[in-house]
């Protein structure tokens, strides 16, 4: 009993089941919400939506959130009544990443053109802090339909499966890891260094771009000021600098300009400025003044669990149809006379890590260590392979393959599935 009283204290939670932490003012109420300052460090505010039907992660530190999450007992209030829903501002948000196209030499910068990875997110943002970022793409490393949700008195993010049925917790310095690799590792984080880069204009707003280095690399963001944003703005930023690495705690990162919203953010490692990674971009933006839904963090159906991520471990991630396609561009090599009409492609992930097999310039399996995948339905003629990690801090030279053959990474191997080394 005195160690679950303890793990009470931890969470924040009260043994009685009770809340009494002060909700912040949805907007449009008496007291504006432009006027509630987050305070994650103290995280003294509770949440207006788990008070009306969800369920309160509680008021640690972030850093001690526990792996092994306890179950968080049932909500405390009834659901939000409908004329308050129709008081809450936001934002609704569609995104994707695109990937540089690799250079043809080890050590050149990459040639201006992208590929877009079709890696499509649906996000939800709240003025009163909230976010539901959706994957919506099957060109991820984790599925459709899975979620992260944060919220702007909390530090760290929910990890819920597609049914959402479970949750996991990522405490700070584990969300780079789960989408880049498949894996809840937590990693050192950065205090980022931000310089003002000037001003432009994204999808028809005026941003500001502001650059943050760290020891590990940079990212270059690009933010608006949308006020129905109000502090969701807040939250997608900590993801975004925190997906580069760096503290989501960056002043940049506190809501104190609320309503400002990351538009685009561009990613480099090492000192290598120029050699882009990976862009994350907004690609259409929805304004809700008063009927934006409320975000539940966590949501009132879904249970903590302690282990796994959503998804096989590795996956194809083309069609049958869409293998068939690929390699018909401009540039395409006709299949030999005579040849069949499918041939197969086998890839070996022999590195430690998650690795995206880029086809054609399509993304078109992901591999965990010592993982494998068939692509059963490509033409039997010449297309253009190369490997990357998701985020781009690791990649090799594109390089010719003719299926049947076999490619493994770090070492490439050109033949049958039993091939020998190339000399």
């Amino acid at each position: 009993m005195k160690r679950l009283a303890v793990l009470a204290v931890l969470l924040g939670c009260d043994p009685a089941g009770q809340s009494a932490l002060r909700a912040p003012p949805l907007e449009g109420s008496e007291t504006a919400a432009s006027s509630v300052v987050p305070q994650p460090k103290s995280l003294a505010i509770a949440d207006a939506s788990s008070s009306a039907g969800g369920r309160d992660l509680g008021t640690p530190p972030p850093v001690v959130l526990p792996p092994e999450p306890l179950s968080l007992g049932e909500p405390v209030a009834p659901e939000l009544p409908a004329a308050a829903k129709v008081e809450l501002a936001g934002v609704a948000l569609e995104a994707r990443w695109s990937w540089p196209r690799p250079s043809e030499n080890a050590g050149d910068e990459p040639a201006p053109s992208r590929a877009r990875v079709a890696a499509d997110h649906a996000i939800q943002l709240t003025s009163n802090g909230r976010m539901r970022f959706g994957f919506q793409s099957a060109r991820l490393t984790l599925p459709a339909g899975t979620e992260l949700l944060a919220r702007a008195d909390r530090y760290g993010a929910l990890l819920v499966w597609p049914d959402r049925g479970e949750y996991r917790v990522l405490v700070p310095g584990m969300l780079r890891a789960t989408l880049g690799d498949r894996r809840l590792d937590a990693s050192p984080l950065s205090k980022g260094k931000a310089t003002e880069r000037g001003v432009g204009t994204r999808i028809g707003l005026a941003v500001r771009r502001v650059e943050l280095t760290s020891s590990f690399g940079m990212v270059t963001l690009e933010l608006a000021r949308v006020r129905e944003a109000g502090l969701g703005g807040a939250v997608l930023c900590r993801t975004l600098v925190e997906w580069a690495g760096i503290d989501p705690s960056v002043s940049l990162c506190l809501g104190e300009a609320e309503g400002e919203l990351p538009l685009s953010a561009s990613y480099v490692w090492g000192s290598n400025t120029k050699a882009e990674s990976v862009r994350f971009e907004v690609t259409s933006l929805v304004v809700h003044e008063k009927d934006a839904s409320p975000v539940y963090v966590p949501p009132a159906e879904a249970k903590p669990r302690s282990a796994g991520v959503p998804g096989p471990s590795s996956a194809v991630l083309v069609t049958e149809e869409e293998q068939g396609a690929l390699g018909l561009g401009k540039d395409s090599v006709p299949a030999p006379k005579g040849s069949p009409l499918h041939a197969t492609l086998s890839t070996v992930n022999w590195s430690d890590r998650t690795m995206i097999a880029v086809l054609d310039g399509s993304p078109v399996a992901y591999l965990a260590p010592n993982g494998h995948a068939r692509l059963d339905h490509l033409r039997p003629t010449r297309h253009r392979l190369h490997w990357r990690s998701f985020f781009g801090e690791e990649t090799s030279t594109p390089e010719d393959v003719e299926p049947p053959a076999t490619s493994r990474y770090p070492l490439e191997f050109i033949g049958d599935d039993e091939g020998a080394p190339r000399p």
